[in-house]
């Protein structure tokens, strides 16, 4: 009984984990857009004081046209970073599998070597 507990502790520290790692790109643009919206606030506000509605609706729009537009990055980036490690998957895998064949014919030749000098030491007993 204690050992599952400890495997559902495991396991629900690693989805943690999982979610955590992939919330941080996101939640990072969030807070990003927030600030460059509440600074936009800020100094329009400062501007005009007597517009403090139309201040709130600017900064609305510029919250949302980071968040849009730092997205867009985001994806672009990432994109584009996979593209990369697929490429890089590919190379490996096709290297991995000539050094198989490589290895393969290696042994092939190493064990006709073998057969020959066998065959012929049989032949100088016989």
């Amino acid at each position: 009984m204690a050992k599952a507990t400890k495997k559902e502790k495991d396991k629900k520290a690693k989805e943690g984990e999982k979610r955590q790692y992939s919330d941080y790109p996101i939640s990072t643009l969030f807070q990003i857009s927030l600030l460059v919206a509440s600074l936009a606030f800020i100094l329009m506000y400062i501007a005009n004081p007597a517009e403090v509605i139309p201040a709130i609706y600017r900064a609305f729009i510029v919250f949302a046209v980071c968040a849009v537009f730092g997205g867009l990055v985001m994806l672009t980036i990432i994109s584009i970073m996979g593209r990369i490690r697929e490429r890089e998957a590919e190379e490996t895998r096709m290297r991995i599998e000539q050094e198989q064949r490589e290895f393969l014919e290696s042994q092939l030749r190493l064990q006709e070597e073998i057969n020959r000098l066998n065959s012929e030491n049989f032949h100088k007993e016989s």
